[in-house]
């Protein structure tokens, strides 16, 4: 077989993708030339096709067209931006960058979704190795902080209740098209990026409530502050809803404990461990190898 005959149309095929994602990228002068608005019709449109890398230049110039930009409307999609920003980054895991946004967007009103942002940045805090931020997120993410609204912001208008003259300019051809692509695709625009308030945000899960009690602990446990990973480690052997997450944080209570020249305590924490399945895992017998040696020592 002629392998250098094979190997051509292959070659020549992977060409021809790359030109094309090529030329499907937008450059910096085509993005120069979209209005504002089609800058995140554009973002939309690449989220609602789960195409989340292809959105980021249309958000990113978003912001940057829009810095200077200090009206209500505007700052509400600013915020809606840096929150999906950080949201897209931390799903493609680049935890530094998500986690730049997500400050922004913790630090800077409208924060409509403080409970998701603030729990989310301190997962992306804790990746990118910022332990003493990381605290800090899932503190303030455990407060159960409340939305805030802009400080002049009135009451918000709801589009559903407009007449079309108060629609400003939108024909109903154009909102035919738009609605029925927002039914084609899994999010809807104003799903994805709108400056309007959504609705409430729920209460964290018991799952999401074990999930930052183990990272506010583990960052702890990172800075070696011993006597404050206690706490959240106990909450999750107290509440984990897997015998292998509660076996974990049982493991990692009892390498504070002794830290902490709590012997007692580890020893009691040890045969708890051992009725989890997480006894079979080597890195835990390792671990209470280890804990063992220390305790009869």
């Amino acid at each position: 077989m002629n392998l250098r005959r094979t190997k051509r149309p292959l070659i020549i095929g992977s060409m021809l993708c790359m030109l094309c994602r090529g030329a499907l990228a937008a450059t910096p002068e085509q993005l120069a030339e979209i209005s504002a608005s089609g800058l995140l019709y554009e973002a939309s449109r690449n989220l609602a096709a789960e195409n989340y890398g292809g959105a980021l230049p249309y958000l990113t110039h978003y912001l940057e067209r829009m810095e200077l930009n200090e009206d209500d409307r505007v700052t509400a999609l600013k915020q809606a931006v840096r929150f999906k920003l950080g949201k897209i980054n931390a799903y493609l895991e680049d935890p530094f960058t998500a986690s730049d946004y997500l400050k922004q967007y913790t630090q800077t009103l409208p924060c409509y979704q403080p409970r998701e942002a603030w729990k989310l940045l301190a997962l992306t805090l804790y990746e990118s190795g910022q332990f003493e931020a990381c605290v800090d997120a899932a503190t303030n993410a455990l407060s159960r902080p409340l939305p805030k609204g802009l400080p002049t912001q009135s009451k918000q208008v709801n589009y559903n209740e407009l007449s079309k003259d108060e629609m400003a300019g939108f024909t109903a051809r154009q909102i035919k098209r738009i609605e029925e692509e927002a039914q084609e695709a899994e999010e809807t625009i104003s799903q994805t990026i709108s400056e309007e308030v959504p609705d409430a945000e729920p209460d964290y899960t018991m799952e999401e409530l074990v999930f930052l009690n183990m990272t506010l602990a583990e960052a702890h446990s990172q800075l070696e502050n011993w006597e404050a990973s206690i706490e959240p480690y106990e909450f999750v052997v107290e509440n984990a809803l897997t015998e292998d997450r509660k076996g974990y944080a049982i493991m990692q209570l009892v390498n504070s404990l002794i830290a902490l020249e709590r012997f007692d305590d580890a020893t009691d924490f040890i045969v708890e461990l051992y009725r989890t399945p997480a006894r079979y895992d080597i890195r835990v017998n390792m671990a209470l190898m280890s804990a063992a040696s220390t305790l009869s020592s």
